[in-house]
């Protein structure tokens, strides 16, 4: 299943204003649900621990240029971009 497009146009509008480009500009490589390994959705700060819980919720991944941009979100749809997270091996993807 895909994203909310609404939680996809509020992920591009943040990478956008990141890479200070347009919105247009902002590719969707992916944009899918996801159950996370953690709570921390594959992504808590170093050092932090979180509920080694499965947690339902989104993983969207835009590129402007040559930048990529990895947002995680929980069923609530708070957007955290993940600059330091586990790589996509620790999301379990619906099929």
């Amino acid at each position: 299943m895909a994203a909310p497009a609404s939680l996809v146009e509020a992920a591009r509008a943040e990478a956008g204003a990141a890479a200070g480009v347009p919105t247009d500009d902002i590719v969707v490589v992916s944009a899918r649900t996801v159950v996370w390994s953690d709570a921390g959705l594959g992504c808590a700060p170093a050092g932090t621990s979180v509920a080694q819980v499965l947690t339902e919720g989104y993983w969207i991944v835009l590129q402007a240029g040559d930048r990529v941009f990895d947002y995680r979100a929980g069923l609530d749809e708070q957007l955290r971009p993940c600059t330091n997270g586990a790589p996509p091996v620790d999301v379990i993807v619906d099929q």
